[in-house]
């Protein structure tokens, strides 16, 4: 179908982020089988409830057996060890964080399960075939020594220092299609999309038809390996999953498909996220025909399987809120932050605006202490970067005065907002959140029902 050239130049604008780092590896033999599943599988079934479109679901509702069957080749693509779950562990002669595998027993001392965790997910990386990203807080958005440390950080050291496991999942070298954010998306819900699902090199060539299996497939088959091999109590504490954009994508996609693999006893209930979080969120981008009579125009292609359900879908964007809408019905809370010049939440239909408003407590901020192509990224470090600041709950306190707290909010208190949108009235030329204010506003007067 036609291309929106001037459209993917602005997005490709607000999606990437120039990024670097440190290469690492992917451990190739996970110590709790051969081939990475678990031997001493407890049958954990629960009934989920499912809420979704037909075509999110196989019609048996039987999958594979995911920590088993779903991997890369690492021998044919060694570059894809690069790529996956990973924890962070902080090296003192560089200040600064290493990724070290999930599945390996190394990553797997690094997790303490009386703290809580969270994963960072990130979004579209244009030159992701050669860069990852590794979370580097940007000192023009405030100086490090503000925030009490005497040397460059990353946003990772925020959260740990806050007691956190700290843990990332990488798909840079997936998320590297030269602007063309269509061809990323597709990625996360069908391998018979135009280029399938291939990876970019550090040569800036692609590498074809390397997988069976979808992104978000990956993302849910490691998650499983990686919680196999954890200390027991794992879970006990929150888990939090912080996706970026694109990332929002993988988020989505990934943890619709582990609460299925929960129901059919692949993954303890306890091991799924307790909380989500989507910073500007990349939901597709519809193009309006007619909005009265609901006609767009969708910039991606259509109708494409989805490779666990075999059905076709109408879009991947529609596919992202669908999985929204279920993850939420199965008692996992999602905040989701946009800004009010958002492309990513502009350019959706009104129906899909609907359902993520009343799925999700939304905040509508405005990360001005940045220039105008770096709010999309300033979502990401405005919530980061508040777990620095002390939840302080007071008598007669609002929910509209709680959500300043963004990170800090506890998840049961947060529960109570869901489905209810804040909008940001002052403090969006600092990232720190001491004079930010909220006025909550009625979705159903302020949008087209």
């Amino acid at each position: 179908m036609k291309r929106f050239s001037a459209l993917i130049l602005v997005l490709s604008i607000v999606l990437s982020v120039s990024v670097g780092g440190a290469i690492c590896y992917k451990y190739l033999n996970p110590t709790s089988s051969e081939d990475g599943a678990n031997d001493n599988k407890i049958d954990f079934a629960w009934d989920k409830v499912r809420v979704a479109e037909d075509y999110m679901y196989p019609d048996n509702f039987e999958y594979i057996d995911y920590a088993k069957e779903v991997k890369f080749d690492y021998e044919q693509h060694p570059l894809l060890l690069e790529q996956g779950f990973f924890w962070c562990k902080y090296d003192e002669a560089t200040n600064s964080y290493i990724k070290v595998d999930a599945d390996s027993p190394e990553g797997a001392a690094l997790v303490d399960p009386n703290k809580p965790t969270i994963i960072n997910i990130h979004g579209m990386l244009n030159g992701g075939g050669r860069y990852e990203e590794m979370y580097w807080f940007p000192n023009h958005n405030l100086p490090a020594e503000e925030l009490g440390y005497d040397y460059p950080v990353q946003m990772i050291k925020f959260w740990a220092d806050q007691g956190y496991n700290v843990g990332m999942y990488s798909y840079n070298k997936f998320a590297d299609e030269d602007s063309a954010f269509f061809n990323i998306e597709e990625k996360m819900w069908s391998i018979e999309g135009p280029t399938g699902i291939r990876y970019a090199t550090p040569e800036g060539t692609y590498v074809e038809h390397v997988s069976e299996y979808t992104i978000t497939e990956h993302f849910a088959a490691e998650w499983i390996r990686a919680t196999n091999i954890l200390p027991e109590g794992f879970g006990d504490k929150e888990i939090r999953f912080a996706a970026h954009s694109m990332g929002g994508q993988v988020v989505m996609g990934g943890t619709f498909l582990l609460t299925e693999l929960a129901s059919v006893g692949q993954i303890d209930k306890n091991l799924l996220p307790d909380r989500i979080c989507m910073e500007d969120t990349f939901f597709g981008t519809f193009v309006p025909v007619d909005v009265e009579k609901g006609e767009y125009t969708v910039l991606g292609t259509t109708d494409l399987p989805c490779r666990w359900s075999g059905k076709k879908i109408p879009s991947t964007g529609e596919c992202v809120v669908e999985a929204l809408k279920d993850i939420a019905a199965n008692d996992i809370v999602i905040e989701y932050y946009t800004y009010p010049l958002s492309f990513l939440w502009m350019m959706i239909k009104e129906d899909m605006r609907q359902a993520i408003l009343r799925n999700s407590v939304t905040f509508m901020v405005n990360p001005d202490f940045t220039d105008m192509a770096g709010q999309h990224n300033g979502i990401r470090e405005l919530y980061l970067v508040s777990i620095l600041s002390e939840y302080q709950a007071s008598e007669g306190m609002s929910d509209a005065d709680k959500a300043k707290y963004y990170a800090s909010i506890p998840t049961e208190e947060l529960k109570g907002m869901v489905g209810r949108y804040f909008a940001m009235q002052t403090g969006s030329k600092t990232i720190l959140n001491n004079d930010d204010t909220f006025k909550e506003l009625d979705i159903n007067t302020i949008f087209k029902k």
